[in-house]
């Protein structure tokens, strides 16, 4: 004797109209879930592709803006992972970069004036860096960085936080 199929069991209570909706609607939600999924991919790899691009073109802040948007979205893949990684340290070290040559055009200067604007506004990147990627493997450079700029603050005088003139 055959099993009784689940149609044969609407078929039974005259309910084949029912099952045969239920099945279209199961097959339509998972069209529409494969759909999205598959959206959802294309969009990731246009933004990978795209923040590969901008990294090549040393625009760090869109690369992580991208991929910030990426990870709002829940995707947070290895490949996620690695580009904005590459493009936070890029960003941090050109960042470091300019700040290192703020506070070399401080040093040279002997216009007490422009040193201390030197030295404020190199020790306001790196502090933007480290309140903006906490996480980052560099931050203990960072801080270091700022604790020598500090220390040349305090020969001036003037605290790194305060305004133009403040004792520190």
């Amino acid at each position: 004797k055959r099993q009784a199929s689940n149609r044969d069991v609407f078929e039974a209570a005259g309910e084949t109209d029912s099952f045969d909706q239920a099945l279209e609607s199961i097959d339509f939600a998972e069209e529409k879930f494969l759909s999205e999924r598959m959206d959802a991919l294309a969009r990731e790899k246009e933004t990978l592709d795209a923040s590969r691009k901008l990294l090549a073109e040393e625009k760090f802040d869109e690369a992580i803006s991208r991929i910030e948007a990426l990870e709002k979205e829940g995707r947070t893949g290895p490949e996620v992972r690695k580009i904005k990684a590459e493009a936070v340290e890029k960003l941090i070290r050109r960042e470091r970069n300019r700040a290192a040559m703020l506070f070399l055009a401080a040093r040279k200067t002997a216009d007490r004036s422009r040193k201390e604007k030197y030295l404020r506004a190199s020790f306001h990147r790196l502090k933007i860096l480290v309140e903006r990627y906490p996480s980052s493997p560099l931050v203990t450079k960072i801080l270091s960085n700022m604790e020598t700029i500090r220390k040349e603050m305090q020969k001036l005088g003037v605290s790194p936080e305060g305004s133009p003139g403040e004792a520190g």
